[in-house]
């Protein structure tokens, strides 16, 4: 035992040393502006901010994760909006992750040995990086927690009773409860109960011999999970209604069989990564059409599984540990194909442990006195290490974000866009509008994209081509209230009140919410001398709390 802790302590400062150049980056503007740095459900922790994240908040996300965004508003109270403190949190909670990868790993194995090997190469893998170092991807790491301390505390309650800190029952309440935390933190975690009767399989060891007694087995796990299934059918129910208020923009351009490609693409990509610890592309933009590439490296998946069925040998051990890695997988594989990203290194922080299980499992017993062995993982883990400790520079800020995205893909329009908003914010106009310019050259349909840039012109003082970009932009989207509240503001910078309030008066017959645009609005009537009609404005703004028209109503309005 006091081995064991030596090993793990030295195991856990070393992934700590690792990773601590992440407590150095910022928020980068991909999605940290929009749900951390804007959120204002976080900025407050009380009964009452808790109900509204849990009740109110998927009306402006994708993923209806309210534990993740609980987590921000506790942080917040912490250190407010300094990006060391998320960054410290997402370190911690991969820390603990490390630890109880270790004690499932040795449950599993019986073997102390192994459970430090593969809690290393799960850790030190570079395709951690992206959860640990961006702060938004905090979800990762906070549902996995939940996730594999669950599965140990199911593990635990096989355990003889009589050597059991407390009973068997009690587990399985924990094993719940530590699931419900999994599945608010990230709704992947549905696959929770599905991982338990894998779990029961593998502890009759009938995933191997597939047999009627097997059949019996995950009846029997299923029914005595209910509760469980309940819980992810529920999940899954709410995920596809948030994201039902959200258009399915990739792989819907594809055909069926080009999506099955896509699919078996995606996880061949997540396989083949866990042999090449290399530096990553952190947004890899799905492309417009497939190539020779995708076809190719799909054709691993099929591959690896025609060989599970030849390899006979410890095949219980090897079918638990891929089908672990599968069942975790399957759901970011692009089958509801929603999203733009065709892969993300996020998304096998979970798989990947499966997949060491699949490999390391089988030969350790025989193989752990192997020289041979441990030159490879030696090698392995070294390498992973230093492109570890490189990748997580590219978190360090927007710019090096969108930089390292576009070196691994130069038609990567969103990586132009983003990067453009970061130089727009900057007032460097210059370098903004070029890179507004190639985002629109790769990407002719984004409104957001012309809508940008026109701003950019007019702060330029190209008020022609700020027009003819507002105009572009309605023709691509004319249900937009943004668009017709920025081109008012254009009609503002050019003295043209009277297009201004028709666009104003434009965006409130698509969206009457927007405290702002009754205030500029306002403002545009007062221009045109029409007093009463812009005090009228000023108070629906007023009404909505909105400062700004609060001020002006003092000595104009009565």
């Amino acid at each position: 035992m006091k081995k064991n802790t030596i090993y793990i302590s030295a195991l856990l400062l070393f992934v700590a040393a690792l990773f601590l150049n992440t407590l150095g980056n910022q928020f980068v503007n991909y999605d940290d502006d929009q749900f951390i740095l804007n959120n204002s459900l976080i900025r407050e922790f009380s009964f009452k901010s808790i109900y509204d994240i849990f009740v109110t908040y998927w009306d402006f996300s994708t993923v209806y994760r309210p534990l993740v965004y609980t987590a921000y508003a506790l942080e917040y109270q912490l250190w407010g909006l300094s990006p060391t403190g998320y960054h410290l949190a997402s370190l911690l909670l991969h820390l603990v992750n490390v630890f109880l990868c270790f004690k499932l790993t040795q449950k599993l194995s019986g073997t102390s040995s192994l459970a430090v090997v593969v809690a290393l190469l799960f850790a030190i893998h570079p395709m951690r990086t992206e959860s640990v170092a961006w702060a938004l991807a905090q979800a990762d790491v906070l549902y996995a927690s939940f996730f594999l301390f669950g599965l140990w505390a199911y593990l635990k309650s096989f355990e003889n009773p009589n050597q059991l800190p407390i009973s068997a029952k009690r587990l399985h309440i924990i094993t719940f409860i530590a699931f419900l935390g999994a599945v608010f933190s990230k709704p992947t975690a549905i696959v929770f109960p599905a991982v338990l009767t894998l779990l029961d399989l593998y502890k009759g060891k009938e995933i191997g011999n597939f047999s009627q007694n097997s059949f019996q087995t995950i009846i029997r796990s299923t029914v005595g999970k209910l509760h469980f299934w309940v819980v992810s059918a529920g999940m899954a129910i709410i995920t596809v209604m948030v994201q039902s208020k959200f258009p399915a923009i990739t792989v819907n351009q594809f055909s069926f069989l080009e999506k099955i490609v896509v699919v078996f693409y995606s996880i061949s990509f997540y396989l083949l990564k866990l042999f090449l610890p290399m530096g990553n592309n952190p947004h890899v933009l799905f492309p417009t059409q497939l190539e020779f590439q995708h076809h190719l490296i799909a054709l691993l998946l099929p591959t690896v599984i025609a060989l599970l069925f030849f390899f006979k040998s410890q095949r219980n051990i090897t079918l638990f540990g891929f089908l672990f890695f599968f069942l975790n997988i399957i759901l970011v594989a692009n089958i509801m194909g929603f999203g733009r990203t065709i892969v993300a290194d996020r998304y096998t922080y979970l798989p990947h442990i499966g997949l060491l299980w699949a490999i390391l499992l089988p030969i350790w017993e025989k193989n752990k006195q192997s020289m041979v062995l441990w030159g490879v993982i030696g090698v392995y883990g070294v390498w992973c290490s230093f492109s570890t400790f490189k990748q997580n520079t590219v978190w360090f800020n927007s710019y090096t974000l969108w930089n390292t995205v576009i070196t691994h893909q130069p038609t990567n329009h969103l990586a132009y866009f983003s990067r453009a908003n970061m130089f727009r914010m900057e007032n460097k106009l210059a370098e903004a509008q070029l890179d507004y310019d190639r985002a629109i050259s790769l990407q002719t349909q984004d409104h957001t994209y012309y809508t940008n840039r026109a701003l950019t012109k007019t702060a330029l003082q190209d008020f022609t081509g700020a027009k003819a970009d507002f105009d572009k932009a309605l023709s691509i989207n004319p249900y937009s209230s943004d668009i017709y509240k920025n081109r008012a503001l254009f009609f503002y910078f050019t003295n043209n009140f009277a297009a201004a309030e028709q666009d104003l008066t434009k965006a409130l017959s698509i969206r009457t919410d927007d405290p702002e645009i009754y205030h500029y609005r306002g403002i545009m009537s007062f221009q045109l001398g029409k007093q009463e009609q812009a005090c009228e404005d000023w108070r629906k703004a007023a009404q909505m709390n909105f400062q700004e028209s609060i001020d002006m109503m003092v000595g104009r309005c009565q």
